[in-house]
């Protein structure tokens, strides 16, 4: 992660050339972003300015190149093309997908949608929905209707 308080481009290259001692398949970068409502903003917590970020960003991908790794998306870098992450395919490519459990993302139709983060309110709306389902079927087998069967 690069963009830290008081982080200087010799700090940073030296991290990027321990990392490539290992010859990592892949090496992810993520610029350090803070936003509203986190710890970091609360505390006032001061990034890099704008342009000290900017030439990490482009210190570590002239880097990372020049060591022979593929630059293929904003921070993801790959030694080889067969090593490129393809979890990121099926949203650049708009393929349908479905997740499950508390905060999961899903995408169908060209719409995407996410579940609550809350495990809490994902049981409270799952024992609304049980007992609305409940009550249907009540009201249903109570039904003078004989031809209907439950």
């Amino acid at each position: 992660m690069y963009g830290l308080k008081d982080q200087g481009e010799t700090d940073w290259v030296t991290i990027l050339k321990q990392a490539l001692n290992y010859r990592p398949e892949h090496i992810s970068c993520y610029q350090l972003t803070i936003k509203k409502g986190t710890e970091f903003k609360q505390k006032k917590f001061k990034p890099l300015d704008e342009e000290k970020e900017r030439l990490l960003f482009m210190v570590t991908s002239a880097l990372l190149e020049k060591a022979g790794y593929l630059h293929y998306e904003i921070s993801n870098y790959a030694r080889e093309e067969k090593y490129i992450c393809r979890h990121n395919y099926k949203y650049w490519n708009h393929t349908p997908y479905l997740g499950l459990g508390p905060a999961a993302h899903s995408f169908f139709s060209n719409k995407r949608w996410w579940n609550v983060k809350s495990i809490k309110n994902i049981v409270s709306y799952s024992r609304k929905i049980h007992h609305h389902s409940q009550e249907q079927n009540r009201s249903l087998n109570n039904s003078s209707d004989s031809n209907i069967s439950f």
